[in-house]
């Protein structure tokens, strides 16, 4: 079941749907044309007037589809959709399927052109970006040179100042008290061991030692021998 309204700025088309939508509708509007399809239900009609694509608007719900349509001049039209015959209807949606074929051309080639800039300005972005950080860390490597180098002429230049101004008798102290300094760090060699002793001979006795002690009982008693054999007289 379809009702259609307007008002003088917009039309609105209900489209009552069987059962809960599981696919994404087909929708299509073009000046004066309007197409729904989401099997099993299918509209399609010609407008009386002119509509505005970019501001029409399709609403879906659970058992209900609106489609607001905006149109190009205010005002109530007499007849909201509008009867075409049959040869003419079908010349018209020919006309139609070639121009969205087209349009949707021009908006893929557009879309991957959008999509190629972009990606072509991400990589020069990385690239600088590098770029940046590679002549930075140069910059940073030859300012740590300089400072070294100058540094250590600045280091040499005062060493060279404080031995021009020391006095003679003062650099012959500072020599001696190098050559002493060397002298008391010289290697001394480790003294030669003593000889080892030689190897003798020591005599050994040992004592006979006796610890007398009670004898205990079991030594008193006689010892009998079990071991014995026993006396046997054959006859």
């Amino acid at each position: 079941m379809v009702t259609v309204s307007q008002t003088e700025d917009e039309i609105k088309i209900v489209i009552e749907l069987t059962k809960v939508l599981n696919t994404k509708p087909v929708v299509i509007v073009n000046n004066n044309f309007i197409k729904f399809n989401c099997p099993p239900v299918y509209f399609e009609s010609f407008l009386s007037g002119d509509v505005e694509e970019n501001q029409s608007v399709c609403r879906l719900f659970k058992r209900q589809a609106r489609i607001i349509l905006r149109k190009k001049q205010p005002g109530v039209w007499t007849n909201i959709l509008e009867k075409v015959p049959r040869e003419e209807a079908l010349k018209k949606k020919v006309e139609l399927n070639d121009m969205i074929v087209e349009r949707t051309k021009l908006e893929d080639k557009e879309r991957h052109e959008q999509f190629d800039a972009a990606k072509k300005e991400k990589l020069r972005y990385q690239i600088d970006r590098e770029m940046s950080i590679h002549d930075r860390v140069k910059d940073f490597k030859e300012a740590s040179v300089a400072t070294t180098i100058s540094s250590e002429k600045a280091e040499a230049g005062n060493d060279l100042s404080d031995v021009k101004n020391t006095p003679a008798v003062s650099r012959n102290s500072m020599r001696q008290a190098s050559d002493q300094k060397h002298r008391m760090f010289r290697y001394v060699p480790a003294a030669p061991l003593n000889e080892t002793r030689k190897s003798g001979k020591i005599q050994i006795s040992f004592s006979e030692y006796k610890a007398p002690t009670p004898k205990r009982e079991s030594q008193n008693q006689p010892i009998s021998n079990n071991n014995a054999a026993p006396n046997i007289q054959i006859y």
